[in-house]
């Protein structure tokens, strides 16, 4: 999969298309104050390393695009550095955008097939080993969501008394993976003060946008916050190591948290 060539031009093709408008858009709000962001080099330094998982907290599926548009323009000069894999859901694309999973360094996983979740998880190794970068979202739920539907709410794993965050129940499964690549695994925290107002990427953007013409506020803006990146111990049980990713996450950006 790594070295198929029409998947590696094809991959190249969308960090030209798609990725140089999200990215331009991206830069763009960032010099308007929409988004801000802590330590971004750090973090570049971390991903143009390799052999690296971004553990981000998932309120709504902007901060998935965000996350990537983060690398624009160096995805366009070093795209087997700065264009991270992924592992979004197999219902992500309906059928006919199936095609896009291939070209956008994407491991759908079936999260209801074991065996399938077995065999992404040792793809997903395999991109690590090749010194590339993989965002991953570790909570078994959306950050901090309600019920919706018939669908149960998963239980909180963590709480940040300091900063009211909140934290969902993680996968044991990036522990694993970390420890079988030998990779290095760096928290991130995207701040979405506006999260339980929409249900849907659509009304994420149309809350951002309207809100922030009519009103200027903090609480419209987001912010990702980085925070100190460790590489995973063998010897912790994966309740231990989840424990210990999820009070990175909920501390990230504070630097009261960085001295442990």
């Amino acid at each position: 999969m790594l070295t198929n060539p029409l998947r590696a031009l094809g991959t190249y093709l969308v960090a030209w298309t798609i990725g140089s408008i999200g990215g331009l858009l991206f830069w763009s709000l960032r010099l308007l104050g929409l988004i801000k962001i802590d330590d971004y080099w750090r973090l570049w330094r971390q991903v143009y390393k390799g052999n690296h998982i971004v553990a981000i907290n998932h309120p709504t599926l902007l901060e998935t695009m965000l996350m990537l548009c983060l690398w624009w323009p160096w995805c366009l000069i070093m795209p087997r550095k700065f264009f991270p894999w992924s592992a979004p859901a197999t219902e992500l694309f309906p059928w006919w955008l199936n095609w896009l999973y291939s070209v956008s360094n994407s491991i759908p996983i079936d999260r209801t097939d074991r065996r399938q979740r077995m065999c992404a998880s040792q793809e997903m190794i395999r991109v690590l080993r090749a010194k590339r970068t993989a965002n991953i979202h570790p909570e078994e739920g959306r950050t901090g969501s309600k019920p919706r539907g018939k669908r149960k709410s998963p239980k909180q794993f963590g709480v940040n008394p300091l900063n009211g965050r909140k934290l969902r129940r993680l996968e044991s499964g990036i522990h694993k993976i970390a420890i079988a690549a030998g990779a290095r695994i760096t928290p991130v925290w995207v701040e979405i003060h506006f999260w339980e107002n929409v249900n849907s990427f659509r009304d994420v953007i149309w809350t951002w946008f309207t809100s922030w013409l009519f009103w200027h506020g903090e609480r419209y803006v987001i912010t990702i916050h980085v925070g100190k990146t460790f590489v995973p111990r063998p010897e912790h049980t994966p309740h231990r190591h989840n424990k210990r990713l999820a009070r990175k996450m909920l501390g990230a950006g504070q630097r009261w948290r960085r001295r442990h």
